[in-house]
């Protein structure tokens, strides 16, 4: 049971940390691209 609630803990935050890095880009894309400016 605990091993198996850290599985699914690390797969969280691994798709977390996924998700905060393409939100994260998509805004320094579109600040440096001038749009934004």
């Amino acid at each position: 049971m605990g091993s198996a609630a850290t599985f699914l803990g690390d797969i969280v935050s691994g798709v977390y940390d996924g998700i905060v890095d393409a939100i994260v880009d998509q805004i320094v894309g579109a600040l440096t691209s001038g749009s934004a400016a």
